[in-house]
C-alpha cells in the first residue's frame, strides 16, 4: 500500500487588520505534536514531537511563512484523521516556554486547506496579536526516485570545474592539482569517478563548465552521452589550457588529437597563492539553464568540483535559494586538502545572512573525496569492505534519492 505524506506550509499573521503587531527582537519557531494512543490521564506526557520547524523573523506581514515541510500521514497521525494535532509556537529567546498553541486536527486541516488557527496563549485567553495560519496543505504520495525514471523522468549532467589559481597552491595541496605532467589529477580522478557512478541512469547531452575568479573568463562546452568520460575529460583540458593562458603561464598543447597539455608550474609561484573562487557566477549561469528547461519532465545533478577556497558565499547562498525552487541537486566534491569548512557551510542548514530567508528544500551536498590515494586510504581507515566507487555512488545516490522526490512532492505534486 502507498504511504502518502502532507505538504503544509505554516505562516504568523495578525488576527485582525487593526492590529499593528510590532517585529519582535527575537524570531519565532514552532513544534508539531501528536497527541499518543493512551488519553490525557494515564500518561504524563500525551504528546509526541514529529517536527520543529527554523526560526523566522516575523514582521507583521501576511507573507511570513516557513518553509515547505513534507511529513508522512504515518508520522503524523498514525493513519486516524481525527488525533489530535497540538501546534506550538515558540520565541527563541525563550525556548522552553511556549508563546502560545493551537489544536487542530489532520482531516480539518486538509479539508479547509487555508486553515487560520488562533494562538491560545497558557493563560487559557485567545491572543489578540497573532494567529497560525496554513496557507498550504494537502495530500501527496511518498514515491520513491526511480517510480520518476520509470514515469520517464530525465536525469540530466552538469560538470563544473574549479580553475582559480588557489588549485596550484603547493603550500596548500602539497602539489598542484592540476598538473597533468605529473599524472591523472585528482581532478581527473574526481571527474571519472563521478561521471563513472550515473553514467547507467543519466540521459542526454551534458554541459561542462570551467570557472575560476572574477578575471577568469568562463569555458562552457556541451557534449553527448556517447563517449561520455572521454568527451568530459576532453573539455577538462580544453578549459584547463584556457586556464593557464589567462593567468600568464605558458601552456601549450602537446598533441591536437589527444588534447594533452603541456603545464606551466611557474603558475603556482606567481599568482596560486592570492585568487580564490568565486562561485556565483557559475551558479548564475546554471540557474539560467535550468530555468529554460524548467517545464521539460527534467532533474539535474550539478556536480562542481573544486578545492573549497570560495570568495562569495553569501553570494552564492542567494543563488540556491533560487535554485532550491528549480529542479536540481548540486554535488560539491572537495578536491585537494585545504579547508572545506566554507562547502560545508552551504550544506548544512542555513538562513540568508542578510534576508534571514532559508532555502525551500535542501540541495546541497558535499563529498570529501581529496584525492583518489585519500579516498582510498579513507575507505581502509572506517573498514568499509564495498569497493571505492561503490562507495563514492552511494555517496551521491543517497542525497539524491531524497531531494529528487522531494522536489516533486513540492512542485510536481500531479505526477
Amino acid at each position: 500500500m502507498l504511504d502518502y505524506a502532507v505538504l503544509l506550509k505554516l505562516g504568523l499573521r495578525r488576527s485582525s487588520p487593526k492590529c499593528f503587531f510590532r517585529p519582535p527582537v527575537f524570531p519565532y519557531y514552532f513544534e508539531i505534536y501528536k497527541l499518543n494512543d493512551q488519553t490525557l490521564f494515564e500518561i504524563p506526557h500525551p504528546y509526541t514531537l514529529i517536527h520543529r520547524s527554523e526560526l523566522i523573523n516575523h514582521a507583521g506581514g501576511e507573507d511570513d511563512c516557513w518553509n515547505y515541510i513534507v511529513l508522512p500521514v504515518s508520522r503524523i497521525c498514525n493513519g486516524d484523521m481525527g488525533r489530535v494535532i497540538k501546534l506550538e509556537v515558540y520565541q527563541a529567546d525563550h525556548p522552553n516556554i511556549p508563546k502560545g498553541f493551537a489544536l487542530t486536527t489532520l482531516r480539518k486541516m486538509l479539508i479547509e486547506r487555508e486553515l487560520v488557527i488562533p494562538i491560545s496563549r497558557l493563560d487559557g485567553k485567545l491572543s489578540n496579536k497573532i494567529c497560525l495560519y496554513a496557507p498550504l496543505c494537502h495530500e501527496v504520495p511518498l514515491h520513491p526516485f526511480h517510480y520518476y525514471l520509470n514515469k520517464g523522468l530525465t536525469l540530466r549532467r552538469i560538470y563544473a570545474t574549479d580553475y582559480s589559481s588557489s588549485n596550484w597552491n603547493v603550500q596548500l595541496h602539497r602539489r598542484p592539482l592540476h598538473d597533468i605532467d605529473s599524472g591523472r589529477t585528482p581532478y581527473e580522478e574526481a571527474i571519472i569517478m563521478a561521471a563513472g557512478a550515473i553514467i547507467d541512469v543519466a540521459q542526454g547531452d551534458s554541459v561542462f563548465f570551467g570557472f575560476g575568479n572574477t578575471q577568469m573568463e568562463q569555458y562552457i562546452a556541451t557534449f553527448s552521452q556517447e563517449n561520455h568520460i572521454r568527451s568530459l575529460l576532453s573539455n577538462y583540458k580544453e578549459a584547463l589550457y584556457g586556464a593557464q593562458v589567462a593567468m600568464g603561464g605558458s601552456a601549450q598543447p602537446m598533441d591536437n588529437n589527444t588534447n594533452r597539455i603541456q603545464s606551466a608550474a611557474t603558475i603556482n609561484r606567481a599568482v596560486g597563492t592570492k585568487s580564490m573562487s568565486c562561485l556565483t557566477p557559475v551558479l548564475n549561469d546554471i540557474a539560467s539553464l535550468i530555468s529554460l528547461r524548467a517545464e521539460s519532465f527534467d532533474y539535474h545533478i550539478v556536480f562542481i568540483f573544486t578545492d573549497g577556497q570560495i570568495s562569495d558565499v553569501e553570494s552564492s547562498m542567494q543563488v540556491i535559494l533560487n535554485l532550491a525552487k528549480l529542479p536540481v541537486s548540486i554535488i560539491l566534491i572537495g578536491i585537494g586538502m585545504g579547508d572545506l569548512h566554507q562547502l560545508l557551510t552551504l550544506e548544512r542548514d542555513w538562513a540568508h545572512p542578510t534576508t534571514g530567508e532559508f532555502p525551500c528544500r535542501k540541495i546541497v551536498h558535499v563529498i570529501h573525496f581529496r584525492s583518489l590515494v585519500e579516498w582510498d586510504s579513507a575507505i581502509k581507515i572506517l573498514h568499509y569492505r564495498s569497493p571505492p566507487a561503490d562507495l563514492f555512488r552511494k555517496e551521491i545516490f543517497t542525497p539524491l534519492r531524497e531531494q529528487l522526490p522531494g522536489f516533486m512532492r513540492i512542485f510536481r505534486t500531479a505526477i
